[in-house]
């Protein structure tokens, strides 16, 4: 399931766990506009996540991306499909 990936990278972050935030859940991007995107901030990361969905004629995936505003090239762009995540850019925060 897409939002297993996404919880996974979101709590790679370890403030995550530590914070004992609750993930957000996937499925309000379906009562949005296409093209919508949600904020999931983290405390103590100076950052978060961004991340919506994106169909096109590859079908629909996930883009989510993450940074921490204090730490140069620390943004990361994935794309997170059912059957994969890749890595489409990094370092551009």
């Amino acid at each position: 399931m897409i939002s297993r990936i996404l919880h996974a990278a979101m709590r790679a972050a370890d403030l995550v766990d530590e914070q004992e935030l609750r993930l957000p859940e996937l499925e309000v991007l379906l009562e949005c506009e296409p093209a919508a995107e949600m904020w999931f901030p983290v405390p103590g990361m100076y950052g978060g996540f961004k991340y919506g969905l994106v169909s096109d004629a590859d079908g629909v995936r996930l883009v989510s991306e993450s940074w921490i505003r204090i730490v140069g090239g620390s943004g990361q762009r994935h794309e997170i499909a059912a059957d994969r995540t890749t890595l489409v850019d990094e370092g551009f925060v």
